[in-house]
């Protein structure tokens, strides 16, 4: 979520305005980023939009499509981020900004997308619109972590979860973890994932936790009003089924043996659901190891299988998953699993935030850690800042950053 906004300049008030409203796609919009635009006349609003889906009208078009001809002029448009000047799968924004002609343009962040990234701006400018960029850049820059990442290295926003006692314990001996955490935990983790474009899991606690990591929004019910809690748009409105309409991220199992069970309730799930695995660690003389493979795709329609090579262990490398889902263009991967997947994760440094969800228990020294990373000494340690801390229920929500080694 955005910082706390600032609103002392006409410019910041508005600006505000416009990154209010670009929170309002915060679960639909991936993988385009949020925008939020807003028209103001005489410091009256005149109208506004935000953009709500890929596919969709971007946030420009929301805006100006509801006034009359000629309804901008001498009008300001702020809008959070540049105007796009590229065809997708819409048209470029900056041309219906130009049909507008406001007298101004106010840009709160110029667009980190190589085929933008200040053409935008440039076109405006040719056509002799005045153009004011950087109004509350940090705020703007705050709603899009993953697109800019990606935009800017090629990789996405990476989120690791964990769930944990106060003893910094995970599990059980036995592997027991439902419930460490309070309701309320369990609920902020679902706005998590509907913010996330993929989440990413490993097979072992997929399989002994049969999770189906999906968004399940009708469990929001208590939270709705929490700031940090962002229903999604029009959720009050009810739909025919009855059930609240949703966007399913892309869910990951790095499964390097295939192991997953037909009968997993995940399989069934909506939203794909994709299966890294190496065929090297499968055994190709077993018939029935390779008709696996087609039988994934042949029996359930939202599942994918992938070959992705692992190391000489038969481990997935944390780099090279990541780096592959930024190709796949994920904005934010979103990784809920183990203390081993989650340690390797720590340890290759591919990590960029650490919601770290801690109960007022103690499961004792038997139980299992929260991660395994295997350091020898101090100085090897892995190092973290505090970058949030806050109660969630009866718990404590840890949101950490990576540390200066």
């Amino acid at each position: 979520m955005h910082p706390q906004l600032k609103e002392h300049t006409d410019d910041q008030r508005w600006m505000a305005h416009a990154v209010r409203l670009a929170e309002r796609g915060r679960y639909t919009a991936d993988p385009n980023p949020l925008v939020g635009c807003v028209l103001v006349k005489a410091r009256q609003l005149v109208a506004e939009g935000f953009h709500l889906q890929a596919g969709g009208a971007h946030a420009e078009r929301e805006c100006l499509d509801r006034l009359p001809e000629g309804g901008a002029a001498g009008a300001v448009l702020y809008v959070t981020l540049e105007p796009c000047c590229h065809h997708g799968r819409t048209p470029p924004c900056v041309e219906a900004v130009l049909k507008a002609r406001p007298d101004r343009v106010v840009i709160g962040q110029l667009d980190p997308n190589p085929l933008v990234a200040g053409k935008g701006r440039d076109q405006l400018v040719a056509a002799g619109i005045e153009v004011t960029v950087g109004v509350l850049e940090a705020e703007v820059a705050a709603l899009n972590p993953g697109f800019n990442t990606r935009m800017r290295t090629g990789l996405p926003f990476v989120k690791l979860k964990m769930a944990g006692s106060l003893d910094g314990r995970s599990a059980m001996a036995s592997g027991q973890s439902q419930w460490i955490t309070s309701v309320e935990a369990r609920q902020h983790v679902q706005c998590q994932r509907a913010g996330a474009s993929v989440i990413v899991s490993g097979i072992r606690s997929v399989m002994e936790d049969r999770s189906r990591l999906t968004v399940r929004p009708e469990s929001w019910a208590s939270v709705e009003q929490d700031s940090d809690l962002m229903s999604y748009p029009e959720v009050k409105q009810p739909f025919e089924d009855g059930q609240r309409d949703v966007r399913q991220p892309v869910r990951c199992v790095l499964d390097a043996r295939l192991q997953m069970p037909l009968d997993h309730p995940m399989l069934s799930q909506p939203g794909q659901t994709w299966l890294l695995f190496d065929d090297t660690c499968l055994d190709k003389h077993n018939h029935s190891d390779q008709q696996r493979i087609q039988t994934f795709e042949s029996q359930f329609e939202n599942v994918r299988t992938v070959p992705f090579k692992t190391n000489d262990q038969g481990r997935f490398d944390p780099a090279a998953v990541i780096k592959w889902l930024g190709q796949q263009g994920f904005n934010t991967v979103w990784v809920e699993a183990g203390a081993t997947l989650l340690g390797s994760f720590v340890a290759a440094k591919c990590w960029d935030e650490f919601y770290l969800y801690l109960a007022p228990k103690f499961l004792g020294h038997e139980a299992q850690p929260l991660l395994q990373l295997g350091v020898a000494n101090l100085q090897e340690a892995p190092q973290a800042q505090m970058k949030q801390v806050k109660s969630v229920g009866a718990d404590v929500l840890c949101v950490l950053k990576p540390g200066k080694q």
